[in-house]
């Protein structure tokens, strides 16, 4: 079983040949994307990044209602869906942007370190 495999390329869009025919080619179980435009990641359904921040929360006892989530690409799409508190960068691709909450700045407009620091000011309000 495939949990997780990322494939590198050295010249740009040269997977995009390989992308959809990896598709076909991988059981329904599996995750077939692309981040950039030099690589494709395989990853088992069962290995998401949600699976794997709920299982961490339960562990620790944290609740997964004060869990923040931020993403950009394909392989966040279904932590945005999953988290209510789950935020996209401006920048991120269609699918991303469109599974999240809410819309982060971009990462030229220090998307994360804004959304962190009004966590940490107590400000969640201003951004939600």
């Amino acid at each position: 079983d495939i949990l997780n495999a990322e494939i590198c390329f050295i010249r740009e869009n040269d997977h995009l040949n390989l992308l959809d025919r990896i598709k076909t080619l991988l059981p329904e179980d599996h995750w077939v994307s692309s981040d950039f435009m030099m690589n494709i990641e395989i990853t088992s359904k069962d290995a998401g990044k949600d699976k794997a921040i709920v299982e961490y929360s339960m562990m620790n006892g944290i609740d997964i209602n004060e869990i923040v989530v931020i993403g950009d690409s394909e392989n966040d799409v279904e932590m945005l869906k999953y988290f209510k508190h789950s935020f996209a960068m401006k920048n991120g691709v269609k699918i991303a942007i469109d599974s999240a909450k809410y819309l982060a700045d971009s990462n030229d407009e220090y998307g994360v370190a804004n959304i962190l620091n009004k966590i940490c000011d107590n400000n969640m309000e201003l951004i939600v």
